[in-house]
């Protein structure tokens, strides 16, 4: 039934006429909402009101509906649909309303009754303060169907013990999986007029505000679990106080949303009496895969009583979305979570399953109340267990060998993929085996894997042949991706597997000597692994091919040929010389031949192995060295070494660190003079810019298969030298933009003027943020500048040393944003400084009448200040009937009262639209409209 808006106000004068009658009774409450369509904008809401049904009994019975209003301008009465005892003298009415929004939007669901209870000692007039509840419900097709969260826990253990601590936490549970935050606010009363909106409640205190002489105690919510707490109260009487249950949406980008508020209102009573409340223990919180079980058990004792020393029984009960619920619908699909509590212990146990899994915990809360004499209130304690249910690891992977460069993986079928998802298996793949432990709830990948395909969910198998190494270990391991918004699995357990057929493997590529011309590289390899001699027959031959440059595919020479019986001659070496090892790296492949029908046949060549490549670049009194290595050995989760030459030894280098890396992108050091290996005698230098230093670095590396002999590869690049750079960068400059007074701009700068300017003024600290000198040594200063907010700054000047002004001129705009930089001798430029942006002043108004007469007075519709920064501008003109008179892009419109033909226009009221587009810094600003009327005079 839908009211009138006076028929409201006049209800709203009834409703608050009547208090006396009906006397105070109001306790708490909240609105929850819940969509009840797949199709339309249906949703149901429900209103719980907790009334004193002792000193309020005959308002609370009387009161049968309430006033709801649905955040569009529609206002209802909801009829109370229940309306029972739920001990500790108080009664909970729900009452009920469905109702089809028309359109998407953000509503403020919103209900108003009388009256709160008399004598709340945190607020002024509590007794004449109407009770006003609100839950805000966004309604989004883009982050789908949404029902507000439940809150399960009544709030009936509000009673509380001066000198106790207290506690409450609503049992919120949201049946979307969610994210739930919790804060407090201050209660609200009804304005009662024009609209159904609140206003805070006069005179409101923190409950720990009102008496001072307590400074210890404290109040507050625990934004996460949603637990209030008061620690401790210290004035006996009434309190009031509010919080907000926020709901927040994960995207698909991985940004949270706010979807939705609940507000809960509730009553505290502080007593003056003998009693402490009970304590319940709990296990911290657990994540579990699906499909295992969560087993726990809690415990509860009870306080001893501050006067009497007495103990009493404690009763526990648990709430959450996760139990088969009394009143149906249910929040979860079966299996349903149990709890039983005897004896001073709980049980709690849950199967959980694959349509339990969700991306946010599931809040379980167990409420611990003692039960002492009549005379005493009962007291609370409540606590919140996280669970989350995660999907489980994909199972059984199995990685075979298949042909010589290929490997097959197998898999059991995954059969948790959420309803709707859109999931693929994700394979990844590293270099050697590790067999590191997973956590399912925190689903990181092992250092060292990459993604190297993904398959559709109901896949099982693999084959993976894409740059496989021979003699190298490999290791695989599956994880889910279910699709957007949704997450990942953890992944599976570790595949590890080898193809170990008759191979040859090149194990070093080290460089001796490094010289323009008579540079020297060692090559070294191993005898044929899995080699069959009574099939593969001798004499056999090894055939070593060199090419220049660490890649590439082709480019290769033979260079030597060695004839071998595979006995222990040492002819698995060759020292290549002659070589530009200065300027040039080297890569090698190494074929080897049997005899079949008395000729040489190629039985395997190696895979390319390339020297070490190092770089250094010089740095601030230090060398930043780099290095390179493609080769066929992973040269990965090692320990490289750096070494530096001796300033007194030439030709002798002193090892200065061994460097943990754990990918190429790790092959780096920088070398400040610090000797970090005291091993064979720490060697620190002075790093000077009149000084060259010199460094080789030795790479260490494995096939990862015990076969391969040396297990550690170890291989030196060529010797380089550099020098350090002699400073500091400049500090950035502090930048400053005249300003600009728009009414004074406007006011005094003639329209005439077509061109503006800027004036930059900057100072240069001598340290940075970070408190760190700066090079003083400067020589000039480079201004940048863009004319768009977001736009790219161009260097549009310099000005040398000491001058530190600007003044940028001959602009068509004030627009624009600026930085500057300072410049060492060395032409090292600082970072810029602080950006400084400015705007047009902009202003426009139209007159209200005109009189075009010709006596040169108002006889032109036209903007009463000047059209300055103005792009463009269309204005229409309209008669009172609607049709359009006129129509012009003219910047000052000059409409002198005629139509499109030339002709005047009659006498009376004309409407106009104007649209106008400013220059302004953001060229995404919508243009400026307005819309009024114009009298023409004659």
């Amino acid at each position: 039934m839908i009211f009138k808006k006076i028929y409201f106000l006049y209800l709203i004068t009834l409703l608050v006429m009547c208090v006396p009658a009906l006397a105070t009774h109001i306790r708490g409450g909240e609105i929850t909402a819940k969509r009840i369509s797949d199709t339309s904008l249906t949703y149901e809401f429900t209103i719980n009101i907790y009334c004193d049904s002792k000193g309020g009994a005959q308002a609370c019975n009387a009161a049968n509906d309430i006033i709801l209003c649905l955040g569009d301008g529609t206002v209802v009465k909801a009829l109370r649909v229940s309306n029972k005892d739920i001990g500790n003298g108080t009664s909970h009415s729900i009452y009920k309303y469905t109702y089809n929004f028309t359109a998407p939007g953000v509503y403020k669901i919103s209900a108003i009754q009388p009256n709160r209870n008399a004598d709340v000692l945190n607020m002024t007039n509590s007794v004449n303060t109407n009770f006003y509840i609100a839950t805000t419900l966004v309604i989004n097709p883009f982050v789908g169907l949404n029902t507000t969260p439940i809150l399960l826990n009544p709030p009936v253990d509000f009673t509380a013990i001066i000198g106790q601590t207290w506690t409450h936490n609503p049992g919120a549970f949201d049946a979307e999986g969610d994210s739930l935050a919790y804060k407090m606010v201050v209660p609200q009363q009804g304005t009662g007029q024009e609209s159904c909106t609140g206003t805070p409640v006069n005179g409101y205190k923190d409950p720990t505000q009102v008496d001072l002489s307590c400074p210890n105690t404290t109040f507050a919510i625990d934004a996460r679990t949603g637990t209030l707490t008061w620690n401790t109260p210290c004035r006996a009487g009434q309190y009031n106080v509010a919080f907000v249950i926020e709901e927040w949406r994960k995207g698909p980008d991985g940004t949270f949303t706010k979807i939705g508020e609940v507000i809960r209102d509730m009553q505290i009573i502080v007593e003056d009496t003998d009693n402490a409340p009970p304590e319940v223990t709990v296990p911290p919180s657990i994540c579990v895969e699906a499909g295992k079980t969560v087993q726990f058990n809690i415990t509860a004792i009870d306080k001893v009583s501050p006067r009497s020393k007495r103990v009493d029984v404690v009763t526990v009960t648990s709430v959450s979305g996760i139990y088969n619920q009394v009143n149906p619908p249910q929040f979860i699909q079966p299996n349903f979570a149990s709890f039983s509590y005897s004896g001073g212990t709980g049980a709690f146990t849950w199967l959980t399953n694959c349509n339990h899994v969700r991306s946010q915990p599931y809040d379980v809360l167990f409420r611990a109340e003692d039960n002492p004499p009549a005379v005493f209130p009962k007291l609370v304690d409540s606590k919140i267990v996280k669970i989350t249910v995660v999907a489980p690891r994909p199972s059984n992977l199995k990685a075979t060998a298949e042909g010589s460069k290929a490997f097959r993986l197998n898999w059991a079928v995954y059969a948790c993929v959420p309803k709707g998802s859109i999931a693929e298996v994700i394979i990844y793949r590293k270099e050697g085996c590790s067999n590191a432990a997973i956590d399912v709830c925190k689903p990181i990948l092992p250092a060292g894997y990459v993604e190297i395909a993904r398959v559709p969910a109901s896949t099982t198998t693999f084959l993976d042949d894409k740059n496989i190494k021979r003699g190298t270990n490999y290791s695989y391991r599956i994880g889910m991706d279910f699709g957007t918004g949704l997450g990942t699995s953890a992944v599976s357990d570790e595949s590890c597997v080898l193809i170990d057929n008759a191979n040859i493997y090149l194990t070093n590529v080290s460089v001796d000597k490094t010289d323009a011309t008579t540079g020297e590289i060692t090559v070294k390899w191993i005898k044929p692994l899995g080699l069959n001699q009574a099939v593969i027959k001798a004499p056999y031959q090894y055939r070593l091919f060199r090419a220049t440059g660490q890649t590439g595919t082709g480019g290769f020479t033979q260079i030597t040929s060695i004839n071998t019986a595979l006995d222990n001659k040492a002819d698995t070496i060759f020292i290549d010389k002659a070589l530009n090892t200065k300027d040039n790296a080297y890569r090698y492949r190494l074929d080897f031949y049997y005899t079949e029908n008395n000729r040489l046949t190629i039985l395997d060549s190696s895979d390319v192995a390339s020297s070490v490549r190092l770089a250094a670049a010089t740095s601030v009194k230090s060398i930043d060295l780099t290095w390179t290595a493609n080769t066929p050995w992973n040269n990965q989760n090692q320990k490289h070494r750096v070494y530096r030459e001796l300033r007194n030894r030439p030709g002798v280098y002193n090892l200065i660190a061994e460097v943990p890396v754990t990918s190429p992108a790790t092959f780096r050091y920088n070398d400040n003079g610090t000797d970090a290996f005291a091993a064979d005698g720490l060697v620190n230098v002075r790093m000077s810019p009149d000084s060259q230093y010199c460094y080789r670095v030795e790479t260490v590396g494995t096939y990862g298969n015990a076969n391969i002999k040396p297990a550690l590869l170890q291989n030196f690049s060529q010797n380089i030298c550099a020098s350090p750079k002699d400073t500091i960068k400049p500090c950035p400059p502090v930048l400053k933009v005249d300003d600009i007074a728009c009414d004074i701009f406007n006011n005094t700068v003639p329209c005439s003027q077509t061109t503006f300017k800027n004036t930059l003024t900057w100072t240069n600290p001598d340290k940075n943020v970070r408190g760190e000198d700066c090079d003083k040594g400067l020589i000039k200063y480079s201004i940048y500048y863009t004319n768009t907010q977001g736009g790219k700054f161009e260097k549009i000047a310099e000005t040398t040393v000491p001058i530190q002004t600007y003044i940028h001129q001959n602009l068509r705009s004030l627009a624009g944003c600026y930085y500057v930089t300072a410049s060492n001798r060395f032409g090292i430029e600082s970072d810029r400084s602080n950006i400084v942006c400015k705007d047009n002043c902009i202003t426009y108004k139209l007159p209200n009448v005109i009189t075009p007469n010709g006596d040169g007075k108002n006889d032109v519709f036209q903007p009463l200040d000047c059209p300055r920064f103005v792009q463009t501008m269309n204005c229409v003109i309209y008669d009172r009937w609607g049709t359009k008179v006129y129509e012009t892009q003219d910047l000052n419109i000059n409409w002198k009262g005629v139509n499109t033909g030339g002709g005047d226009v009659a006498a009376g009221q004309y409407f106009y639209e104007v649209q106008v587009t400013f220059l302004k810094l953001n060229l995404q600003t919508e243009p400026f409209v307005l819309k009024g009327t114009v009298s023409v005079l004659r």
